[in-house]
């Protein structure tokens, strides 16, 4: 388990780079503060990293209750459930 979360840290941090210089250049052209865009842009891609990793984690390991897979076949036989009741 904890390499699976190790390796979506790593496949995660490139593209958190990437997307770093990315939000600082446009903040700092929309507040003309280098600082204050650096910050808030590193809160920013510390939010998205942890969140990326949790995604790329649970779509690593199949179907669980937090992935979009998991949620849409559970929707799905709740409604077919709901169908054959009322019959």
């Amino acid at each position: 388990m904890g390499k699976r979360i190790w390796e979506s840290v790593l496949f995660s941090l490139e593209w958190r780079l990437y997307a770093y210089v990315i939000t600082v250049a446009f903040l700092y052209a929309t507040t003309g503060e280098l600082a204050f865009a650096a910050v808030q842009a590193l809160g920013l891609q510390l939010v998205l990293l942890v969140c990326h990793t949790t995604w790329y984690y649970f779509r690593q390991e199949g179907s669980h209750g937090f992935t979009l897979d998991a949620l849409a076949t559970r929707l799905s036989r709740m409604i077919l459930h709901s169908f054959s009741r009322g019959n």
